[in-house]
């Protein structure tokens, strides 16, 4: 049976077009489907390392601009063109997350030989719910940085009641979405430098597309749709090991000597990520080639698009950790400049008035202060003759 689009990727961004979810959303979700389509079912020998097409993605941005229901749409899709993907419960426990895990077993029948493997794919709406608070969630958070490279290995988790769960062959697929503060609230300072975050791709967005009153579905998006659902079908069906083509290796190796020279993103705390961006660029570049054909020559055209994907990435990834910081007041500053963003010009009396349920009383002149500091906003003169403090957004930090 042949595919119906030229290119599944292209063909799902297509499908967003005339919804307020942001570009960059939609083509995350589509990398994440296709990800989930595939399992521990498609794989990559790079010299010593077996590379799986699994993703820890999490969409960031404010409330409301789109992030659940770009899930919502891969989800609709993988439900109707592959209903035996695996899918992990949007609020789980932990100990409820390892029975998913332990309960996503599947054959594999690859070359007269059949292998047990345990793919799952997390969709978590709230990305905080699924991590937990930083003050408990340490013993997961070194569980899924360990389940990320896939091991051909069995995990066994040990529960103090109720037994233990055994998982064969692990792949995990993780696509979360979250807000700047509320992954402050599940992440410690010293899980930001290195461990889970540096395996993860943070894709931020500051605002919806457009603004649509009622998104229309039209019969050329339809007809799409339709398509999307029978080669996605297909995708899911195949199992091979792809290997790269002689210009890719040549042109990769090059790449490799010098590609962490200049870094897009300066915030240190993607140090670690860095570290693994070459490892970025080869699942994706598998998933490129895998949304355009069943050709398992990943060639280097592919590995173009990964890197110019994850360098759109970079320009803001760096905003995903804006509401975390070493000292106490980093959500609150990351809130009160958020909010003096938005007026534009605000009034000392109007803010404490607006975001007292927010943050505390007692902190909103200290955050002010180093706000005024770090030349983010500054306080507007021309009213201190009536003793009224306005402040004025200057810049984001």
């Amino acid at each position: 049976m042949a595919r119906k689009l030229s290119n599944w990727l292209e063909s799902f961004e297509k499908w967003f077009e005339g919804t307020e979810i942001p570009e960059i959303y939609a083509k995350a979700v589509g990398l994440s489907t296709l990800a989930s389509a595939l399992e521990k079912k498609v794989w990559f020998i790079l010299g010593r390392y077996k590379i799986y097409c699994n993703l820890y993605c999490v969409l960031i941005g404010k409330p409301g601009i789109g992030k659940n229901q770009a899930i919502n749409f891969g989800h609709k899709l993988l439900l109707a063109a592959a209903p035996d993907v695996k899918f992990s419960a949007d609020s789980v426990s932990t100990r409820a997350f390892y029975s998913d895990l332990e309960g996503a077993s599947k054959i594999l029948h690859w070359k007269d030989k059949q292998q047990v493997h345990c793919s799952l794919t997390v969709l978590s709406r709230e990305f905080e719910v699924f991590i937990g608070d930083k003050k408990s969630n340490s013993q997961l958070l070194i569980n899924l940085t360990n389940f990320f490279d896939c091991a051909d290995d069995s995990f066994t988790h040990k529960t103090q009641h109720s037994g233990s769960n055994k998982v064969e062959n692990l792949w995990l697929n993780i696509l979360g979405a979250t807000t700047p503060s509320s992954l402050a609230n599940c992440l410690s300072i010293a899980a930001t430098e290195g461990g889970l975050t540096s395996r993860i791709l943070f894709v931020f967005a500051e605002k919806k597309r457009q603004n649509i009153a009622i998104p229309v579905l039209t019969p050329e998006q339809k007809d799409i749709e339709n398509k999307l659902v029978h080669d996605l079908f297909l995708i899911n069906q195949i199992i091979n090991e792809y290997t790269m083509s002689d210009e890719a290796r040549d042109n990769y190796i090059e790449y490799y000597k010098t590609y962490l020279d200049n870094k897009i993103c300066t915030d240190l705390r993607f140090e670690g990520w860095y570290s693994r961006k070459a490892l970025f660029i080869n699942k994706l570049a598998m998933i490129f080639s895998i949304a355009e054909s069943n050709n398992s020559l990943i060639e280097w055209r592919y590995y173009e698009q990964a890197i110019s994907y994850l360098e759109t990435l970079e320009l803001k990834m760096h905003l995903a950790f804006k509401g975390l910081g070493k000292t106490d007041i980093t959500a609150d500053i990351d809130f009160v400049l958020e909010y003096i963003k938005t007026e534009k010009t605000v009034t000392k009396a109007t803010l404490s008035a607006q975001i007292w349920r927010n943050v505390d009383s007692s902190k909103i002149d200290q955050v002010l202060e180093l706000l005024v500091q770090s030349k983010a906003i500054a306080v507007d003169n021309s009213k201190i003759s009536q003793n009224i403090v306005t402040y004025k957004f200057l810049k984001m930090i």
